[in-house]
């Protein structure tokens, strides 16, 4: 044979079925593959040379050369769809890389299942060898595999090589591993060269890690200095921004008795404004007062004069009764009759709409009673509020008087929410009653006792009681 070319020696990660374990799970092994491209002495045709074999077992070399004419066969038999020229590179380069390992790769540590950066663009693949039971053939196969089949893609037989070939294989191998043990001596030797240089530099390393140990104990000396530095401009930070929140207190202090100070001021004019208005509202009240009475005098009036009409329209009737044989008096009586009738339809619709007029009233009566109500309630309450302030004002004054700010300033039990002292009670501006009401703080009072908003109340009541038309 002459004119070989090597197109494939890699090592290969194959499942091995020898004879006596084909029950039995699946061994992966390093399997290594060779196919050379050669032509035949005799023809000159083109071959391919399939050659196995292990670097752990010397024994293990299985080979077989195929031809065009045998490859037509293996394509027959298992459907092949490529050419014998393309059929090699097919298998080096789609169907081979997916089994390829490295010489020193642990096979138990592979991840199963989990596809190597070189197998990620290729189709899965498996490769199986199968042994007879003489161990003289072996069967290559190729295998297509899926999460739910494995389908064999192509399979050769190879027979067991002996005599000059498998000599010439040991040969090989012994001179493969006399390169490798040439190569291990030259690196023992300078191994061996390198020791004295090792134990020097591990004497410097253990110097270096006594310094770097002095360096770490120094570090942390520094850190724990640079933590007490910390703490200390940490106090002196917190003293100087309690001094200046003793100076704020002072000044809201004295922000607050001004404010409250403007706060009585605005309030007797307040109280002054809604007195006027109490008695601008009192004389409406009292107006609206005799306007019902009057519109009750008036109804009565027309009541009177409806009860002479219908007894005027009774009698009417009787004499019509009564004349009913004189033909000339009957025209006159039923004019008479009719204009009474439009006279009483008349009177009935002025007593409606008084009627209306005086329920109207009846309701502007009860608007103005209201507002008269919650003017009363905003009375005392301003007054409640403003000896309130007076109170809370002389007591303040009373303990300026006698304040005296000491350094060691701590929250007593008079404490307000904010930190300050509370001096002068609650707020002002929000009571109690302010969800239920739209009115401002210093306008709300729950309980109006004062005698003239009890006099109004008990005036409205009686001239609601005595109203003709109170239940309409």
């Amino acid at each position: 044979m002459s004119g070989k070319s090597c197109l494939f020696d890699r090592t290969l990660l194959a499942s091995l079925l020898q004879p006596l374990s084909l029950n039995q799970p699946e061994c992966k092994r390093r399997v290594n593959l060779k196919i050379v491209e050669q032509r035949n002495e005799s023809t000159g045709d083109k071959e391919l040379k399939f050659e196995i074999s292990r670097s752990d077992d010397f024994e293990f070399l299985y080979a077989d050369v195929i031809n065009n004419d045998r490859y037509q066969a293996l394509a027959r038999e298992h459907d092949l769809t490529v050419d014998f020229d393309t059929f090699p590179m097919i298998i080096i380069n789609h169907l081979l890389p997916k089994a390829i390992v490295d010489a020193t790769e642990n096979i138990a540590a592979r991840p199963h299942g989990r596809e190597t950066p070189q197998e990620t663009d290729t189709k899965p693949t498996e490769i199986t060898i199968k042994l007879d039971s003489e161990k003289n053939y072996c069967t290559f196969e190729i295998c297509s595999k899926t999460p739910l089949s494995k389908g064999r893609i192509f399979s050769i037989k190879l027979a067991a090589v002996r005599g000059d070939q498998f000599i010439a294989h040991l040969l090989q191998i012994c001179s493969n591993q006399t390169t490798e043990l040439t190569a291990l001596k030259k690196k023992a030797e300078e191994l061996e060269h390198m020791k004295p240089l090792y134990a020097k530099i591990k004497n410097d390393y253990e110097k270096v890690e006594g310094i770097q140990q002095n360096c770490q104990a120094l570090s942390e000396r520094n850190r724990d200095l640079e933590d007490e530095l910390e703490l200390a401009k940490e106090e002196r930070e917190t003293i100087r921004v309690i001094a200046e929140e003793k100076d704020c207190k002072i000044e809201e202090l004295e922000t607050c008795c001004e404010n409250y100070l403007k706060i009585i001021e605005e309030s007797k004019e307040e109280i002054e404004v809604v007195g006027i208005m109490l008695k601008e509202e009192q004389a409406s009240v009292d107006k609206l007062h005799k306007n019902v009475t009057l519109q009750q005098k008036e109804i009565r009036r027309l009541g009177s004069e409806i009860a002479s009409l219908t007894r005027k329209l009774e009698n009417s009737e009787g004499l019509l009764k009564k004349r009913d044989i004189e033909q000339s008096l009957i025209s006159v009586d039923m004019r008479k009759l009719r204009e009474l009738e439009s006279e009483l339809r008349d009177k009935e619709l002025v007593i409606k709409s008084l009627t209306e007029k005086s329920s109207l009233s009846r309701i502007e009566l009860d608007d103005e009673r209201i507002k008269l109500h919650e003017l009363s309630e905003s009375h005392d309450r301003l007054q409640k509020e403003n000896e309130g302030l007076k109170q809370k004002l002389n007591l303040y004054r009373m303990e300026r008087s006698g304040f005296s700010p000491s350094v060691g300033f701590t929250a007593s039990n008079t404490t307000s929410r904010n930190g300050y002292r509370n001096v002068l009670g609650g707020g002002l501006l929000n009571t109690p009653d302010e969800k239920n009401s739209s009115t401002p703080g210093i306008y709300r009072s729950k309980n109006p006792t004062t005698p003239y908003a009890l006099r109004c109340t008990n005036e409205t009541t009686d001239v609601s009681n005595d109203s003709p038309f109170r239940n309409s």
